[in-house]
């Protein structure tokens, strides 16, 4: 007989069904209880805790699939090897295979990645409906256009996919007919009752067996959820509809049944009104505050997660066990990883009942890296390289990974050489490399090379992993999870290599002998792991559960948390990557199709998981959203909040996490003192500190340095002199970077971080180009008389020198493709424009040419500056772009021009701020190299293109001699000037950087010293983040690297002030240096003071 037992939520259906079940157990009859898959531990659990037993003694709980199996072995039947998902994936893909060309629509997507997923679950509703190819053929004849073609082209791979099956192996469905056909001569059947519980609806496959079962087994329960008169009757569409069958069926087959309902309670809390109108239409209004439900406004996924773990933890502490609270998600991939890692800084273990896909795991990535090695560029070569389980030290990878960047490899270089691009260095680097990581991959291709078959590729794979001791290697991976207390992390490793190798066999058995490409084999495994999940087994009995809605379902917990209630997470999208749409699954099931479920049905069930998980706690329910994404997008609240609202009007979202919540543990209060500790620590953080300190004595002195660092950063004067002053010289720009912040100095120049730059021209380069270009041409042009040199002559031979230098950059970048080639007409542009605006400066006045590329450092063209300073002697090296000289009477001019790609732009008061010393001090070096010459000025050229009739203007100090600016520019004493920026006043001409002789002067020595001062600070050791303060475009920290190492993050904190009002024309111009950096000093103390 069929029993119906019908009940709303929570209204007790599943404990009356165990007590029935317990009743059974007592007389010593045999019981089955149905369940879905994922819900069999639970059952189990809730059995014994009803009935009060120890065993459930003869009583299985089990999913219909299980059954099915369970039928087939009591009847002694072999149906043939039974496939799972994994398994029928493969074998679908090799009739995809064989009947390639009998496709029509689905020709061209057949062998696209994803395809034989999407076809695989189509495949299950067809069969779980009792469709047949015949019957898609029938349909197909009924239907034009698309539609037609699809379920043509369905009805040929589902006859492949038969035809492979029958006789030798058999899926899910195939279990499910035959456990039909053999339910009515099965003996032990026919001693059993059977009770299915936690269904809202069943497949077409699955009444078949429910009323086989209904002739075999003495009694047959059926619980079904049910609005029981109330307002949300469209919530139990999906179960009513079930009825409807079920008792269609009944009468139909002359099956006797009854329909009971579950008792009413009489009282009724907040959860229960909760339940009543959640979905109800029209709903009522609770009159007061609800104690049990509780709303959170979080503003970011983080901050709900950290919300969720602080009330779990402190309930564990007041005596609750955490197997009594349950953390659910629509989101699983977005608050999984954020739950993972917070809830183990508050102590609290957590199982997740969430499937994860294998494709992540480096067992799969390693050889569906190796399979594709040849494909897709470095990609995989790079993975390869960087897997853990092939063992190859990680500064060889990185080594690698870097030159391919930067060189812009090529596959055909990693696997034959580069001898035709590479040279020196980068060439002999390569060829090193090249030993390390081609032998595994040689003997991997060696294997491969001549297989031809689906089984000879299973065992190339495995002989390599044999070879390489990929299996040993894993169970090291493993054991070293386990001892970092990472026992989920290493089930899934060890479930992923059981998969693996599990996959190859089937692989072999099913289609061993089948011919196959190497694409299509990596193809066909890539999707047998796609369609693999492994879960983990919790690691002990008191557990939070972490659940998916759509898949968990939670039983005797006391709370439960609903996380991401946000629009577009809850309910989630419902995803419509089907081979059909859900137009044409309507038209199928308007001929007759049957097929399950369709759109409406998916929105119901999604509807019902949300309303389970929502009345799945006894006691308290926890309900959060985030105002924004993890990434900073703004998120709004799902409109079940809005409902939760309508119906508890006086329902109002609490914010914010006090500190008492963020300070439950070490760990989960690490992150708040380190943020709080600029604006001073509260009382509350201060005694966290202490106990920190006192249960960690160990970590007190890390604690200290970390939090409240030396006012001053400084290493030792010794250290420093070893790390900053190990050559004979230094540059002037590691002065410059000193003094716009030590902290940047020491970290380019002291720890020295390896850089990683991609494939392509920076500006670096391309400002090296152009000084080649510049230095050539003029080089070129020294001697002759420029104003008769031509435009057209002037852009010639900037474009022919380009064209020999630009190969040698950046390893050919600049010919190595189209965009590329762009780039370089780009150079050209400026590269002429700079070339002529060079030459016409020279051809307008009376300087001439001295020098080019001048080296002033130890053994080079002219010895280095020498500084007498506080930390002893310091020679300072350069280059200086060009020197050119005037000859006026018996008096010898010269002028420093340096070439620049960027916009700098030249300050007296950078000068004394250390932040622009070159022009000054390369000054310095040209004088004392030409003796007797006197300073003409120092200038930028600035390269870059012009607009119209834009002139390059030289930018920098000039010494206001008449003669010598005429010499230098003859219109700029009639107010036409077209060298020089310079204007013509009453007075004569004036401009911020002309000065007088001894003003010039004074700027050179002022740069000197403060050079020296410079200097003495690095020998010094001292190294602490203390940006200057320019304004927020030229602050030092706005295209600073190393900002995240530093900690500054705002304009303000610890900046060092910058000098303004300079005038080197007064006498008294300078302060004392020294007095002055003392002062800058005690500011910065006040300020570390008051932060």
């Amino acid at each position: 007989m069929l029993h119906i037992l019908l009940g709303r939520a929570k209204s007790g259906r599943t404990g009356i069904m165990a007590r029935s079940v317990g009743r059974d157990i007592a007389n010593g009859r045999r019981a089955v209880f149905i369940v879905p898959d994922q819900e069999t531990f639970i059952t189990e659990s809730r059995l014994l805790r009803e009935n009060g037993l120890n065993g459930l003694m003869g009583t299985e709980v089990l999913s219909f699939n299980r059954l099915c199996q369970r039928i087939i072995k009591w009847s002694g039947r072999t149906p043939g090897v039974r496939l799972d998902d994994t398994g029928r994936s493969m074998l679908l893909a090799g009739a995809v295979m064989e009947c390639a060309g009998e496709l029509t629509v689905f020709k061209s997507s057949a062998g696209q990645p994803g395809f034989i997923e999407r076809f695989a679950r189509m495949l299950a509703v067809f069969k779980s409906c009792g469709l047949a190819p015949k019957d898609l053929r029938e349909l197909s004849l009924k239907n034009s256009g698309l539609l037609k073609a699809k379920l043509a082209d369905s009805a040929v791979i589902f006859e492949k996919y038969e035809e492979l099956l029958t006789g030798r192996y058999a899926d899910n469905q195939d279990y499910f007919m035959l456990a039909c056909t053999l339910a009515g001569e099965c003996g032990p059947l026919k001693e059993t009752n059977i009770y299915i519980d936690g269904f809202e609806a069943f497949t077409q496959r699955m009444l078949e067996l429910i009323f086989c079962l209904c002739e075999a087994a003495p009694e047959v329960y059926i619980s079904l959820p049910s609005a029981a008169g109330g307002q949300d009757g469209e919530l139990y569409g999906l179960s009513e509809n079930a009825l409807k069958r079920l008792t269609a069926r009944a009468l139909n087959q002359g099956i006797k049944y009854e329909i009971k309902s579950a008792p009413a309670k009489k009282r009724k809390g907040e959860m229960d009104f909760l339940g009543e109108n959640l979905f109800a239409y029209p709903h009522m209004q609770y009159p007061s505050r609800p104690e049990s439900i509780s709303l959170f406004e979080g503003r970011n996924p983080e901050e709900e997660v950290r919300r969720a773990a602080a009330v779990i933890r402190e309930e564990a502490l007041a005596g609750a066990r955490y197997r009594d609270f349950a953390v659910i998600t629509s989101a699983p991939g977005i608050y999984t990883p954020i739950i993972d890692r917070v809830f183990r800084q508050y102590d609290i273990p957590v199982f997740a009942d969430i499937k994860r896909p294998v494709p992540a795991q480096p067992l799969v990535r390693l050889i569906l890296a190796l399979l594709n090695i040849r494909e897709h560029g470095l990609k995989n070569i790079l993975e390869y390289a960087f897997n853990p389980l092939m063992g190859f030290a990680g500064r060889d990878s990185r080594a690698f990974e870097s030159l391919a960047r930067e060189a812009g490899l090529k596959q055909q270089e990693f696997f034959y050489g580069g001898a035709g691009r590479l040279e020196g260095k980068p060439l002999e680097e390569l060829e090193r490399l090249r030993g390390i990581f081609l032998p595994p991959i040689e003997a991997f291709e060696e294997k491969i090379r001549s297989c031809r078959r689906i089984d000879q590729y299973a065992r190339a794979i495995t002989l390599f992993l044999e070879q390489y001791n990929i299996a040993e290697r894993l169970e090291e991976d493993i054991e070293r999870l386990e001892k970092t207390e990472l026992p989920s992390q290493a089930d899934e490793a060890r479930q992923v290599w059981e998969l693996t190798v599990n996959l190859l066999e089937q692989l072999e058995l099913l289609l061993g002998e089948k011919a196959i490409s190497r694409k299509q084999f990596s193809g066909m495994l890539a999707q047998g792991f796609a369609r693999s999940e492994i879960g983990v087994l919790p690691s002990s009995v008191d557990c939070v559960l972490l659940g998916d809605i759509s898949r968990t379902k939670t039983s005797g917990v006391s709370a439960a948390f609903i996380l991401g209630a946000n629009e577009g997470m809850l309910p989630a999208p419902i995803s419509d990557d089907s081979l059909f749409s859900g137009r044409e699954l309507d038209d199928m099931n308007k001929m007759g199709a049957q097929l399950e479920p369709d759109q409406n049905m998916q929105v119901s069930q999604q509807n019902y998981d949300i309303y389970s998980a929502f009345l799945s706690p006894s006691q308290r329910l926890y309900v959060s959203y985030s105002l924004a994404s993890s990434e900073g997008s703004g998120l709004r609240p799902s409109y079940i909040v809005g409902r939760l609202r309508l119906i508890f009007p006086a329902l109002e979202p609490e914010s914010g996490l006090t500190q008492e919540e963020l300070l439950e543990t070490p760990a989960s209060g690490l992150p708040l003192l380190f943020a709080s500790i600029r604006g001073g620590l509260s009382r509350e953080l201060a005694d966290f500190l202490l106990y920190l300190k006192k249960s960690k004595p160990q970590y007190a002195p890390l604690l200290e340095r970390a939090l409240f660092p030396p006012k001053r950063a400084e290493i030792e004067p010794q250290r420093a002199r070893e790390l900053f002053f190990s050559r004979d010289s230094v540059s002037v720009s590691r002065l410059e970077t000193q003094a716009l912040c030590p902290y940047m100095h020491f970290v380019n120049y002291g720890l020295r971080p390896q850089r990683i730059e991609d494939y392509k021209l920076n500006l670096r380069d391309s400002g090296s180009l152009m000084h080649e270009v510049m230095e050539s041409a003029l080089a070129l042009f020294n001697g002759r008389d420029l104003n008769a040199l031509t435009r057209e002559e002037i852009f010639l031979a900037a474009d022919r020198i380009l064209d020999e230098r630009a190969p040698q950059y950046r390893y050919g970048y600049l010919l190595s493709s189209n965009r590329a080639r762009r780039q370089t007409e780009g150079l050209r542009v400026m590269a002429r424009t700079a070339v002529y605006e060079a030459v016409r400066q020279l051809a307008a006045g009376r300087f001439i040419q001295v020098g080019r590329e001048i080296v002033f450092d130890n053994n080079r063209d002219y010895p280095p500056i020498s500084l007498n300073t506080a930390a002893g002697e310091l020679k300072l090296r350069g280059i200086v772009d060009r020197a050119d000289m005037l000859y006026s009477g018996n008096e010898r001019y010269i002028r420093i021009v340096d070439y620049k790609s960027g916009a700098d732009k030249f300050l007296p008061e950078r000068a004394a701020d250390g932040t622009a010393l070159q022009l000054p001090l390369y000054m310095d070096a040209v004088l004392s190299a030409f003796k007797g010459a006197r300073a003409a000025g120092a200038f930028y050229f600035q390269i870059k293109e012009l607009e119209g009739e834009d002139r390059i203007l030289l930018s920098g100090p000039a010494v206001n001699i008449p003669d010598v600016i005429e010499g230098m520019d003859p219109g700029a004493l009639n107010g036409k000037g077209e060298v020089i920026s310079a204007r013509l006043a009453k007075n004569g001409l004036t401009g911020r950087n002309l000065l007088s002789p001894a003003a010039f002067d004074r700027l050179i020595r002022l740069a000197k010293d403060r050079a020296g001062q410079i200097a003495a600070d690095i020998a010094m050791g001292r190294i602490e983040s203390a940006p200057i303060d320019y304004s927020e475009q030229e602050s030092p920290c706005r295209y600073c690297e190393h900002y995240l190492l530093c900690g500054i993050k705002e304009k303000g904190t610890r900046l060092r002030r910058a000098c303004s009002g300079l005038n080197l024309e007064e006498d008294n111009y300078e302060p004392d240096v020294k007095e002055k950096e003392a002062k800058a000093h005690a500011v910065d103390a006040d300020a570390a003071e008051g932060d």
